[in-house]
């Protein structure tokens, strides 16, 4: 069991306290389930009475919260303090690992270069021609097809399917049943039906990019489908083919992008958004929960339209509808704030 006092906490993750530094926890917990030895953290927002009723040994929070504090918890002032205790879970709570080596009950294709320091679990199917790095670990049931690229320090859960010719860099996390590099929803119309058309792109994931469970991500048909670096994105997300994601962007549960959208860096998509395809989304924008985008967005700022769905021509008369609403409020709250 790990121990350590407020002064030993400091000199791990920064800020100060101007109470006691000998103060030991051994484990972390949320506000309202802290006991005695614990250290649990709050922002600004929190309810005072939450903070005066937390039987934590320690508490981080910000400058705000400190100076209306006045219970007999010791206060450690961060500028950041839920980065400050997301650190500390690691210390108290230190990650998973894995042993080494190829596993008897994986399969591993003779040209296949799996580095010695990777951990490849039983049940693991890899392919022709796939190059696995440095501290790789691949759980059990996962399936890597030919020329695959895996950068170091990547972890694959359970049952992950990684298609042929896709690149994952370094320290990405897949979680479990992710699909990536499946095909692309890509069809052509003859007079016998509809023709696939084969998808000959494929996908890249840059380094440190989080792909959640049961999320698909489909390849390009001609170029890749690329998900840059820093994106996370969360369970059950369909990305599909030539999507472009920037740096830092992150994506809740439930949203769907269709083909060949562009999305910029250091955007915040909430959960269950639709975004149309070919459409162009400004770096740093928020989307909000429901949001329904179907044009594109230039400029950087908040947005959300959770439209309900109606005959075709109805809707994009209702969109042209609320637009103009939303023109003449403009209007006249211009109007009255000069007659105040």
């Amino acid at each position: 069991m790990v121990t350590l006092s407020t002064e030993q906490i400091l000199s791990r993750v920064g800020g100060s306290t101007k109470q006691d530094k000998k103060t030991e926890v051994s484990g972390v917990a949320s506000l309202s389930s802290a006991k005695k030895g614990d250290i649990c953290f709050c922002r600004d927002n929190i309810d005072k009475k939450a903070v005066s009723d937390c039987q934590a040994s320690v508490i981080i929070t910000t400058e705000k919260v400190a100076k209306w504090y006045s219970g007999q918890t010791t206060i450690i002032v961060h500028d950041k303090p839920d980065q400050a205790f997301s650190e500390l879970i690691d210390v108290f709570h230190p990650p998973q690992t894995y042993p080494f080596g190829v596993k008897p009950g994986a399969v591993v294709h003779p040209s296949a270069m799996v580095h010695k320091s990777a951990a490849i679990a039983d049940g693991v199917c890899i392919a022709e021609n796939v190059q696995i790095a440095a501290g790789v670990v691949i759980r059990p049931g996962c399936v890597i097809e030919a020329g695959v690229k895996i950068g170091e320090g990547t972890l694959l859960h359970p049952n992950v399917v990684v298609y042929s010719g896709v690149e994952i860099g370094k320290n990405c996390i897949i979680q479990a049943s992710a699909t990536i590099g499946s095909d692309g929803f890509g069809y052509t119309k003859n007079d016998s039906g509809w023709k696939k058309i084969q998808h000959i792109g494929a996908v890249v994931l840059e380094d440190n990019v989080e792909v959640g469970a049961h999320t698909c991500i489909d390849r390009g048909m001609l170029d890749n489908t690329h998900i840059k670096r820093g994106v996370k994105l969360d369970n059950v997300i369909h990305i599909a083919h030539n999507v472009v994601i920037g740096e830092n962007t992150i994506m809740a549960a439930f949203s769907v992008v269709a083909g060949s959208a562009k999305i910029g860096r250091d955007c915040m998509i909430s959960g269950a958004v639709r975004i149309l395809g070919h459409l162009t989304i400004a770096s740093e924008t928020v989307l909000a929960v429901g949001s329904f985008v179907i044009s594109s967005i230039k400029k950087s700022g908040m947005y959300g339209s959770p439209v309900g769905v109606y005959p075709q021509k109805k809707s994009l008369k209702l969109m042209a509808y609320l637009k103009k609403i939303a023109e003449i409020g403009d209007k006249l709250w211009k109007v009255e704030s000069t007659k105040s």
